[in-house]
């Protein structure tokens, strides 16, 4: 594809762009999101600190699941901890739609300091990076401490430790101001070794590669007032980064939605499996069995006698 990026069309919101540095032997990724957090984050009255928090993972999501290549694949990142502020945090990307949801305790929540660090946040857990391949119908798992200054490291620490692929990740996150929505942007810089459909995964003498570090250094200007710059579409980002480094080859433009996928009738199956008595159990004080969807806040309702 073209060189000349600056003027390639672009949505500047809710929207990723793929590309390759070929010369250098990396890739990267270059994501934007505004309505789609305000939706996800609207489903629940989260206080603004763990609003935060979830709109850094589900850009950290999108960023992962950019990354899948076959369509009906499916990126899931989970949390879960103990301690902390969060509980439990998931959210997954699947066909370009994203979604997500987290489980907190009040009272530390209110204890948090203005700006909390992770481990305020979290306290001891783990992140869970599950790649669930359509294909092959094979499911890859990563798991990794909660430890280090943010989400973002700990992936790159997982990316670099397991799968020996030296990474770079930075993420920023704008909270509403003047009418404006939430606005989150994130960048994520990978190398890779030559013709890398065909060629073994790198050693770790491969992370001292002279090409990646020239790379990581470029990644590492980015200023968090970038990536949250709506005027700034993520072509100007990448050329502001890249452009003494051509060819820069844009892959792939697509836009995310959010949508649950949450459905009366497949809960309605769910529950029919279960033996009559079993969902007497089930049953409130009405007689009737509650399913409350986590993702999207949504309430169903179901009677004991639902054949």
């Amino acid at each position: 594809m073209s060189e000349n990026i600056q003027n390639s069309p672009s949505e500047n919101l809710d929207r990723y762009l793929s590309f390759t540095l070929p010369a250098l032997d990396a890739r990267g990724r270059m994501v934007r999101l505004n309505s789609v957090l305000d939706k996800i984050l609207s489903n629940h009255n989260y206080p603004q600190s763990l609003a935060s928090f979830l709109a850094e993972a589900l850009t950290l999501t999108a960023l992962l699941g950019s990354l899948l290549d076959e369509k009906d694949s499916q990126l899931t990142l989970q949390i879960r901890a103990e301690g902390g502020a969060v509980d439990l945090l998931v959210c997954d990307f699947k066909n370009d739609i994203i979604r997500g949801y987290l489980e907190f305790n009040t009272e530390k929540e209110a204890a948090l300091p203005e700006k909390p660090s992770l481990t305020d946040i979290v306290g001891e857990g783990y992140l869970a990076i599950i790649f669930d391949q359509s294909a092959s119908r094979e499911r890859y798992q990563g798991i990794v401490a909660l430890t280090g200054e943010s989400l973002s490291k700990a992936v790159e620490n997982y990316f670099t430790q397991s799968d020996q692929i030296p990474t770079l990740i930075r993420i920023a996150v704008k909270p509403p101001e003047n009418g404006r929505g939430w606005i989150s942007g994130g960048l994520l810089l990978q190398h890779l070794p030559k013709n890398e459909t065909n060629a073994p995964r790198l050693t770790h003498q491969g992370l001292d590669n002279p090409d990646w570090d020239h790379v990581r250094l470029l990644g590492e200007t980015i200023k968090p007032e970038e990536l949250t710059e709506q005027a700034l579409s993520c072509e100007d980002i990448v050329w502001r980064l890249f452009h003494d480094e051509k060819p820069i080859n844009i892959t792939r433009s697509e836009s995310f939605s959010t949508l649950c996928r949450c459905d009366e009738a497949r809960f309605k199956n769910i529950i029919m499996r279960f033996p009559k008595e079993q969902r007497a159990e089930m049953c409130d004080e009405n007689g009737l069995i509650q399913i409350d969807c986590e993702f999207c806040g949504q309430h169903y309702s179901f009677p004991v006698d639902i054949d």
